[in-house]
């Protein structure tokens, strides 16, 4: 799968939403090299204000359409298995499904 990650015109999004599943932060990656070092910080806000303070939900969207939100048969995601918070450091993401 880590092929598929890496080729060109690649869009790697990080999701962080909030516990009703909004979007807090999105981080968009082209063409990343994985495994792939990231940090998500105020840049990467949806929405300007104060930084969220509650539980996260971190998910990886792949695909190499490069369209954010549209889901296609092949694109490939991943999340973090548990809630993390925000501040919190090396927050690991496995890519191990495909759509």
């Amino acid at each position: 799968m880590q092929k598929r990650t890496q080729g060109p015109n690649t869009v790697l999004l990080i999701v962080a939403t909030n516990a009703g599943g909004i979007p807090v932060a999105v981080k968009r990656i082209i063409n990343p090299k994985l495994p792939l070092h990231y940090r998500m910080g105020y840049d990467d806000l949806v929405l300007p204000g104060p930084v969220w303070k509650g539980p996260l939900t971190i998910r990886v969207f792949v695909n190499s359409h490069g369209r954010v939100g549209a889901v296609e048969r092949g694109d490939l995601r991943g999340y973090c298995h548990s809630p993390v918070t925000t501040g919190e450091r090396h927050v690991d993401i496995v890519i191990d499904e495909e759509i």
